[in-house]
């Protein structure tokens, strides 16, 4: 394992051209962290065209700028890359997928993915390429793996709903939004467009009107007319917090995926959120 924290170009190339002088070292190095500052989109790395600096990486976590234009921190580890961490703006930007980074690079493994949250520049970004940006996100980079997990604040779910329920993740099995909340009309959102999906892990908030509205003694006959079938491989929702939620609206909503998902089997709380229900009914 190595963590490092790069500031300048110079770092750069200290860092990928090292394994040429320590490669026993380099060919052991199976999970890599890189604190890269700020360094500029688009740098010239024609230079080092040749480099495998990383071949047996199971674990690559990336803060920062991503400074590529190409496929360099994955040329070599395709087979045995499998947990990969980059910034918001590598994907939003297209840097990986536009240029078929994982294709070429063979990457074969991957089981989980996980992006940053979208800093200013990439809202400017969004904002300015609403248009295409659906079609150049992805791309490749992230039909190798089955799991996503995608960080970012509450204010930003319209940004993420659009980017990452796009056609192209309808692949996804498993996916996270680690800070984001969703109501019941968003977890539909997502489930509806990604059909694959088996689970859901995310902090919800009060369920809304899909819920409500409905007379109890109606709700299972009127919630099958209306939505079934919404999914039938999607399995269960992860509750990891609640901003506003009932233990009763959890059960609610439980409910009504029970009745519109064939495979559903379960709303999962994390024990202390169930300690703190107890507390509440006491």
């Amino acid at each position: 394992t190595l963590d490092i924290g790069l500031t300048s170009e110079e770092d750069w190339f200290e860092l990928i051209y090292g394994g040429k002088e320590h490669p026993t070292v380099y060919n052991s190095l199976s999970s890599l962290t890189l604190e890269t500052g700020d360094i500029a989109y688009g740098a010239n790395w024609e230079a080092i065209e040749d480099a495998e600096p990383f071949p047996f990486l199971s674990t690559l976590k990336v803060t920062g700028g991503y400074p590529f234009d190409d496929d360099l921190l994955f040329r070599g580890n395709g087979e045995t890359l499998q947990n990969l961490h980059v910034p918001f703006s590598a994907i939003a930007r297209g840097i990986l997928g536009r240029f078929g980074v994982f294709k070429r690079s063979g990457v074969t493994r991957m089981n989980r993915v996980c992006t940053d949250a979208v800093t200013a520049a990439d809202k400017e970004f969004i904002a300015a390429n609403a248009d295409t940006l659906i079609e150049i996100q992805v791309h490749g980079i992230l039909k190798v793996s089955s799991s996503l997990v995608i960080m970012g604040d509450t204010d930003e779910c319209h940004i993420y709903l659009a980017i990452y329920t796009a056609p192209t993740m309808s692949f996804l099995q498993h996916l996270e939004f680690a800070t984001l909340v969703l109501d019941a009309s968003h977890i539909f959102q997502v489930i509806v467009a990604l059909p694959n999906l088996v689970s859901l892990a995310c902090k919800i908030s009060g369920c809304g009107p899909d819920i409500e509205a409905v007379p109890e003694s109606e709700r299972p006959r009127d919630l099958f007319a209306k939505y079934y079938p919404l999914s039938y491989k999607f399995r269960s929702l992860n509750v990891t917090d609640v901003a506003g939620a009932t233990a009763e609206d959890i059960a609610h909503l439980a409910m009504l995926l029970a009745v519109v998902c064939p495979s559903f089997r379960a709303a999962n709380v994390l024990p202390t959120l169930r300690r703190e229900f107890s507390r509440e009914v006491a």
